[in-house]
C-alpha cells in the first residue's frame, strides 16, 4: 500500500510538471498562481479540455496559429474572439490570460453598428471563468446557509461580476416561490432595477416590503435611491413614514454630507409623496417648517390635487407663517406660495 502511494504521488507531480512545460513552451500563460502563491491551489480544466486551450493560449501569442486565414481578422477581433472562447475554461491559465488581456484598450469599430474591444471582450469572459464554480454549486440541493454565502458574494451593489450578479438573480426568481421570506427580500435588495424581477415581487407584498426596508437603511446611497424608486412604482402607501425618515430625518446609515447624493434621494422621496397627497399631509408639513429650502419649493410647486381642502389649509397656514418671520415674508417662496394658493383658489370654485 504505502508503494502505491508514493507512486501515485509521484504520478501526479508528472502530470502536474507536464500540464507547466506544456503551457509555458505555449505562451507565457503557464505561470498562474494564486494570491498565496501555492502550488496546490491552483486549478486547471479536465485533461479532455487541455489540448484546445493550450492551442488558443499558443495561437494568442502566436498569430501565424489561427486557423484564419491570414489577413482575414483583424488582430482586435483575433484576440476578442480568443478571449470569448477562453471562457469555457475553468483554469488559472486562462484566467491568467484574461487578465493580461484586460490590460489592452485596443478597439474596432466596424462601422456595423458593433464595436469590438479587447478588454470588453475578455472582461466579460473573465467574469464567468472566475465565478464558475461557485455559480455550479449554487443549486436548490445546495443548504441555504451555503446558498446565502454565494448570492451574498455576487449580489450587493455595486456588481463587480455582471455575470454572476446575473446568474444569481435568476436563481432567486426561479426559487422564490419556494421560500419567499427568504429570497424575496434579496431579489428586492440586490436586484431593485431589474425589472425582471416585478412579476415575482409583485405577489409577496409584505416580503417585499421587507426588502425595500433593507434598500432604506442602506449606507449606500444609490441603493436607498433605487429602493424609494421601485416604492413608487410598486405604489408602497404603507412606506412613506420610513422613506421620509431617511430621506429628511436623518435616520439612515447615509453620509448626509454628500449634499448631491442626498437631494437625489428626497427629490425622490417627495415623488412618492405626491403619488399620496393625502396620506402624505404629514410629510409635506415636516418638510415645509424644515430648512431645506429646496424641497420646500419642489412640494410647493408639485402639488397636483388643487381641489383639497386639507392641502389648501396647509399652504395657508404656512402663508401667515413665511409672512410673520421678516426674513421670509416677502421671499420668492412666499411669492410662490401665494400662486399655488390662487390656482386652488380658482379650481375650487
Amino acid at each position: 500500500m504505502k508503494y502505491l502511494l508514493i507512486v501515485l504521488i509521484i504520478a501526479m507531480e508528472i502530470a502536474v510538471y507536464h500540464g507547466d512545460v506544456r503551457a509555458e513552451n505555449w505562451g507565457n500563460w503557464g505561470n498562474w498562481k494564486n494570491q498565496k502563491g501555492s502550488e496546490t491551489e491552483k486549478k486547471y480544466c479536465p485533461p479532455e479540455q487541455q489540448k484546445e486551450l493550450l492551442e488558443l493560449l499558443a495561437e494568442l501569442d502566436d498569430p501565424s496559429l489561427s486557423k484564419k486565414a491570414p489577413g482575414g481578422r483583424s488582430e482586435v477581433r483575433r484576440k476578442y474572439r480568443i478571449a470569448k472562447k477562453l471562457r469555457k475554461f475553468d483554469d488559472c491559465r486562462a484566467e491568467d490570460a484574461l487578465k493580461k488581456l484586460m490590460k489592452e484598450n485596443a478597439c474596432e469599430d466596424t462601422g456595423e453598428d458593433e464595436v469590438f474591444c479587447v478588454k470588453w471582450g475578455a472582461s466579460l469572459s473573465l467574469q464567468e471563468v472566475s465565478s464558475k464554480k461557485d455559480l455550479e454549486k449554487l443549486t436548490p440541493e445546495l443548504p441555504l446557509e451555503e446558498q446565502l454565502k454565494i448570492i451574498k458574494k455576487y449580489g450587493p451593489h455595486p456588481h463587480k461580476n455582471d455575470f454572476a450578479s446575473h446568474a444569481v438573480m435568476g436563481f432567486l426568481i426561479m426559487q422564490a416561490d419556494t421560500n419567499p421570506d427568504v429570497y424575496i427580500p434579496l431579489l428586492v435588495e440586490y436586484f431593485t432595477l431589474c425589472h425582471e424581477i416585478l412579476p415575482i415581487i409583485g405577489m409577496y407584498p409584505k416580503a417585499t416590503n421587507k426588502g425595500l426596508l433593507r434598500c432604506l437603511n442602506s449606507s449606500e446611497s444609490t441603493v436607498v435611491w433605487t429602493g424609494i424608486n421601485l416604492a413608487r412604482t410598486l405604489k408602497k402607501k404603507e412606506l412613506l413614514g420610513e422613506v421620509y425618515d431617511v430621506a429628511f430625518g436623518g435616520v439612515g446609515k447615509l453620509d448626509y454630507t454628500q449634499q448631491d447624493d442626498i437631494e437625489e434621494i428626497r427629490s425622490t422621496a417627495i415623488a412618492l409623496f405626491r403619488m399620496f397627497e393625502k396620506e402624505a399631509m404629514p410629510y409635506y408639513r415636516g418638510i415645509l417648517y424644515s430648512d431645506f429650502q429646496r424641497e420646500k419649493e419642489f412640494v410647493i410647486s408639485g402639488i397636483r390635487d388643487l381641489a383639497s381642502p386639507d392641502l389648501y389649509t396647509l399652504l395657508r397656514e404656512f402663508y401667515i407663517h413665511l409672512q410673520n418671520t421678516p426674513d421670509t415674508a416677502k421671499s420668492l417662496l412666499a411669492q410662490r406660495v401665494l400662486k399655488k394658493i390662487s390656482k386652488m383658489e380658482a379650481a375650487q370654485k
